[in-house]
């Protein structure tokens, strides 16, 4: 892997974890960000996140509203022909 794509992977995995850490609540349980993997064309990444089991319908939720929130996905109706490029979640 590029020295370029390290960089990249590091920057999102603290700005993952300052977001998360500031803006949501996860009831003292320790949710960390273990790592980023971002792909060569810089479209898609996968997110590594250690959580207690416990967490996991909260964290699932934070997520979403995450994903959304940022415009990394859309929640459309796969009935109506979204023209979006964006890939979207399905209702």
């Amino acid at each position: 892997m590029s020295q370029r794509l390290d960089r990249i992977n590091e920057l999102l995995r603290r700005e993952i974890s300052t977001v998360l850490q500031r803006d949501f609540e996860f009831g003292g349980a320790l949710v960390t960000i273990s790592g980023v993997d971002i792909t060569q064309d810089l479209r898609e990444a996968k997110v590594f996140v250690g959580v207690p089991s416990f967490v996991l319908q909260q964290l699932f939720r934070v997520f979403l509203l995450f994903v959304v929130s940022f415009g990394f996905f859309c929640l459309s109706d796969p009935e109506a022909g979204s023209q979006k490029s964006s890939p979207c979640l399905p209702m």
